[in-house]
């Protein structure tokens, strides 16, 4: 599954692009029933003052015209530590994000430390291991 991702300047930011963005994302969000597999994660470039949008392969299917008129393009899973969930479910980091899929599938079931989720401080839900 791809995901994709918008790279938008900072100009466009200061015109109000990344705001219709998410209005127009959340949309067609809330009228496909709100899926789990559908998330919009955005990342800022440090000292550049531009952004970078990223949606998950789910969202796919109901912003492909939204992602078309942006210029998007086909890329890599974004590193989790960098992004920042603008909209889906609460733990959808959790859910699509293949390596922490593969890490938990690795692991036996007894060795697995318990796991809880937190907001840090950008509101963005992490999964972290309490170190049990």
């Amino acid at each position: 599954m791809t995901w994709y991702c918008v790279d938008l300047s900072a100009n466009s930011i200061a015109e109000g692009l990344y705001h219709r963005l998410c209005r127009e994302f959340q949309k067609r969000f809330i009228a496909a029933g709100a899926p789990a597999e559908m998330a919009l994660f955005a990342q800022t470039v440090p000292n550049e003052g531009c952004r970078k949008v990223y949606f998950s392969p789910g969202s796919v299917h109901y912003v492909n015209s939204l992602i078309e008129l942006l210029s998007g393009a086909p890329c890599d899973e974004p590193d989790q530590d960098l992004i920042t969930l603008v909209f889906g479910v609460p733990d959808a980091g959790a859910k699509l994000f293949a390596s922490t899929r593969v890490l938990d599938e690795q692991m036996p079931e007894g060795d697995r430390p318990p796991l809880l989720t937190r907001m840090d401080g950008h509101k963005k839900p992490r999964t972290v291991s309490t170190g049990v």
